[in-house]
Formats: C-alpha cells, sequence, structure tokens
C-alpha cells in the first residue's frame, strides 16, 4: 500500500516566496493502541496461573488474581497527558466487567506514570502486569529502572526521556 501525502494547493507559492514546504504532522500513538499492546505485552510475557480473568475495555486493562485464598482485582486506565505521552493511571473510576471483578471495586494505592509514546511496547507491559500487582501488595515492592531517579514513585512519576522531551514535567 502506497500512502500519498495529500496534494497542498499553497505549495507552489510557498516555494515562489522560498518558503519550505510544510511539516508532516506528528504521528503518536493514542490510549486504546498504547492499552493494546500493553495488555498484549502482559498476556505474551506472563503468563501466571493465579490469573483468573483479564479484559482490555476501551482504554482500561484489568485482571483478577488469587494468590494463597485471595483475591484481589488489579487495573490501569492509559490516557493521554499530552500528545506523544501517554500516562497509566489508577485514579480513575475504570469500567472493570463484572467478570474480571463482580464486586465494589477497593480502594488501592493510587499511580499516576507517565510515558513518552515511543516507550510504550508489549515489553513494557510486562513490567506494567509486575507494578499493578505490587500496587495492590500490603507493602509495595517493584524496583523500576525507568523510575529509579523519582522520588514520588510509585504514586507519581515521569520516565527520563517523558521528561526529557516535555520540559514543563516536574
Amino acid at each position: 500500500m502506497n500512502i500519498q501525502k495529500p496534494n497542498d494547493p499553497f505549495a507552489a507559492m510557498r516555494r515562489a516566496a522560498g518558503l519550505s514546504p510544510l511539516p508532516a504532522p506528528p504521528v503518536f500513538i493514542k490510549p486504546r493502541v498504547a492499552a493494546e499492546i500493553l495488555y498484549c505485552g502482559m498476556k505474551l510475557f506472563e503468563r501466571p496461573e493465579n490469573v483468573l480473568a483479564w479484559n482490555l475495555c476501551k482504554e482500561t486493562v484489568s485482571w483478577r488474581t488469587e494468590r494463597n485464598g485471595a483475591m484481589r482485582v488489579h487495573w490501569f486506565t492509559v490516557t493521554e497527558y499530552a500528545p506523544g505521552f501517554i500516562r497509566l493511571r489508577n485514579d480513575l473510576i475504570a469500567p472493570i466487567p463484572k467478570k474480571v471483578w463482580p464486586f465494589a471495586v477497593p480502594d488501592l494505592r493510587r499511580f499516576k506514570l507517565t510515558f513518552h509514546w515511543k516507550e510504550i511496547s508489549e515489553e513494557l507491559g510486562a513490567k506494567v502486569f509486575e507494578f499493578c500487582n505490587a500496587v495492590s501488595a500490603d507493602e509495595f515492592n517493584c524496583n523500576w529502572e525507568l523510575f529509579k531517579d523519582e522520588e514520588t514513585y510509585p504514586g507519581y512519576a515521569w520516565t527520563r526521556r517523558a521528561k526529557l522531551d516535555y520540559p514543563k514535567a516536574d
């Protein structure tokens, strides 16, 4: 498939005026696509026997685990912080289907993690799975190289690449 650049009716005028052609608009992944990528990565790289149900609903990934007779629900919602910056968070009301969790959603440790869109990959999905399981545990224990310099991790953090490309990140 050959994708053509749309005709620019003012290209000749810009050339005559000595102006450069219009740059192509930036292409970033959207939250739904990021959620799909992470969901696939979680299922490909982490196939624990204690996961009883998985679901991807819009931009929210949710799953239920059982360990030592205790069931827990885990989830995150993918949002767009700004064009090119993807945020994973669990502080929003999530559409968790009854097949995953038929009870009231428990109050868990909240987080907001911001990534550059180029960091979103299936490999990242495995680490997100580990992180979310740690968030819902009684004691949080998940060291993550991407956030090793962040004092506010795990509640709020930006990756180094996201901070570099978005100078307003604090």
